[in-house]
């Protein structure tokens, strides 16, 4: 929040024309012996910051209770008391959720309503009257404010929030940011698919940060869309995101659980989109036809078999991005571990020059797999990562030795004397001990 020194001047000569209060008989407070000047100071330098600090939902009341002058000034800024936060750690009564209201004035909204909290009270009475609902009751009243919106809600209530936020799905202009997250995924009250209206977000034309957990086949708005996180995804509605998504630049989805059998794509033809610099990829066979020129962090949120590997690495072959964080997980055989395999992966990576973390994970199917093997394909990547700082490997079902480590952690110091390799500032490896 930028506000300048004359948007306080009116208030500041108001204070400085009164005439001062006598000298009270009891000592004052160590904060009120304290020039008004300096308190005012501080203030305003404080103000600056003031709108983030209040994202832990009780700074705009702490504010009022330092000392008279910054009480009076901040009751003049509206911006400090437009955020609401509603958890198990800033629950506080409802009377002062309507006050709050009252002072931001006609200030966008932004706020974090989480109705989980309340799990213990039964369905019925949950959707009846409790003080969440009673919450979210106000700030649907004041929709036409909305900016930054974050609702968790039990599985059990979730359709009866579907329906009150349908109500207000006109109002909604100022949105910019959506997040909506179901806490349990039972949903014993409303078992039958989630749906929500296309016309949902029509309104919005500010929406850039979208995020639903679940995912609920909606058709919001993409070509403004910059940000999208989720919990699950089909291969097909991966795809389509990307593709009707040109402003993406971040794509998340935060499950690892991939059903392999349904993971074959509809026909589609080679796709470039320029915008994406944040990706988790669930499904490598979306990989054949994407090219992402502008990649910055690529992670693998499953792990990818072994006759799929040469997709994910032709991928990273035809995007050539700028690289700084590669993550990927690969289920392989032991005998995949060849000098071919190694090369391949080397060619691959090789023009990244941009590269600050670099992870692997690898799963055996054998529980016995000894992880030397591991330590010697990778000793013959001859790779150069000037900017390179943490190295991480992870082999699930692997057996390792000191002896192997320390064989390793010698072959980096030499990389590094050599200039192939800068100082590392992490080197991460996880096995059991042989």
């Amino acid at each position: 929040m930028n506000v300048s020194v004359p948007y306080y001047d009116p208030v500041l000569y108001k204070i400085h024309r009164r005439p001062l209060p006598p000298i009270p008989l009891a000592p004052a407070a160590p904060i009120n012996k304290l020039p008004p000047e300096l308190l005012t100071e501080i203030f305003l330098w404080f103000s600056i910051v003031a709108n983030d600090i209040s994202r832990r939902g009780s700074s705009p009341w702490t504010l009022t209770h330092i000392c008279r002058l910054w009480r009076e000034l901040s009751l003049k800024i509206p911006s400090l008391w437009s955020y609401f936060s509603y958890t198990k750690s800033t629950k506080y009564p409802l009377h002062l959720f309507h006050t709050q209201l009252l002072r931001s004035k006609r200030e966008p909204l932004s706020f974090h309503v989480d109705f989980s909290c309340d799990a213990l009270i039964p369905v019925e009475v949950l959707l009846m009257d409790t003080i969440g609902l009673s919450v979210f009751d106000l700030l649907l009243a004041e929709s036409d404010r909305w900016e930054d919106v974050a609702l968790m809600v039990p599985g059990d209530a979730l359709r009866v929030f579907f329906n009150m936020l349908i109500c207000v799905q006109d109002d909604c202009h100022l949105l910019r940011a959506f997040n909506l997250e179901e806490r349990n995924m039972k949903r014993l009250y409303n078992p039958r698919p989630l749906d929500m209206p296309d016309s949902m977000f029509a309104t919005a034309p500010r929406l850039r940060t979208l995020k639903m957990f679940p995912f609920i086949d909606i058709a919001p708005p993409w070509s403004q869309i910059t940000v999208f996180e989720t919990s699950r995804l089909s291969v097909n509605e991966e795809f389509m995101i990307i593709r009707n998504a040109p402003l993406l630049r971040k794509l998340k989805t935060h499950s690892h659980r991939v059903d392999r059998h349904s993971t074959l794509p509809e026909a589609s033809r080679p796709f470039t989109q320029t915008s994406l610099v944040y990706f988790v990829s669930t499904f490598t066979s979306n990989l054949l036809t994407l090219t992402l020129p502008s990649l910055t962090h690529f992670l693998c949120g499953s792990y990818v078999p072994e006759d799929e590997v040469d997709a994910l690495l032709d991928f990273v072959r035809r995007s050539n991005p700028p690289l700084r964080f590669f993550s990927v997980m690969l289920d392989l055989e032991p005998l995949s571990l060849s000098d071919d395999f190694i090369r391949r992966l080397a060619d691959a990576l090789h023009p990244v020059q941009t590269l600050v973390v670099l992870k692997l994970m690898l799963r055996f199917s054998m529980s016995e797999h000894t992880f030397a093997s591991v330590f010697h394909a990778l000793q013959k990547l001859s790779l150069c990562f000037p900017m390179l700082k943490k190295i991480s490997i992870t082999a699930e079902r692997g057996i390792c030795s000191l002896e192997d480590i320390l064989l390793f952690v010698q072959c980096l110091w030499e990389r590094i004397k050599g200039g192939a390799l800068p100082r590392l500032k992490r080197t991460n490896r996880s096995a059991a001990l042989a």
